[in-house]
């Protein structure tokens, strides 16, 4: 809904810190990457921040945190946070802004996997509903051919039946009007 931020992946982060987190409020290191749409870096992270990585060692605190937007268009589309337990270099900066661009894309390309993943469940569902729509279509038309059928034999019986009672009628009136006119006469 373009309204949140999920988290997507990490590595060693807490639970408390991949919450997700609403893009009006500019939160936290995610904020300041939000309102200025360029990376940004931390520097001297305290030793009680939230952000501690747990690892096969322990517990750290990372040293630098990047944060790189990915704008894709004239929105940002997802943010990347690279924490270091050492300071980055100028060259670590240079590469991630030089690879930023190959980096957005691949992004975008991931995004775009999910959604058309989405779709697919989504389709393959409705697939599925379709399915059982159209054998549930199916029984009721065979029900309704053998009702016709039905009703067609009851119509033959009535015809039948209508075709007996006239002559019925018919015979029985001639034999009575036959000795009742003889009586008349």
């Amino acid at each position: 809904n373009k309204k949140h931020f999920e988290h997507f992946e990490s590595f060693g982060m807490s639970d408390n810190s991949k919450l997700t987190f609403d893009v009006e409020n500019l939160e936290g290191e995610f904020g300041s990457v939000l309102s200025s749409r360029k990376i940004h870096t931390v520097k001297r992270i305290p030793k009680d921040t939230r952000f501690m990585f747990h690892t096969v060692s322990g517990k750290i605190v990372p040293r630098e945190i990047i944060t790189i937007p990915i704008i894709s268009g004239k929105e940002i589309i997802a943010i990347i946070s690279l924490a270091s337990i050492r300071s980055y270099s100028k060259e670590s900066s240079l590469l991630i802004r030089k690879v930023l661009d190959t980096l957005t894309a691949r992004i975008e390309g991931v995004l775009a996997y999910h959604k058309m993943q989405s779709f697919a469940k989504r389709l393959e569902y409705q697939n599925s509903e379709l399915e059982a729509q159209k054998t549930e279509m199916s029984a009721q038309s065979s029900e309704l051919m053998v009702q016709n059928r039905e009703l067609e034999m009851q119509k033959i019986q009535l015809s039948e039946s209508s075709r007996l009672k006239t002559n019925f009628l018919s015979n029985m009136s001639h034999e009575l009007r036959t000795p009742l006119n003889s009586v008349i006469a």
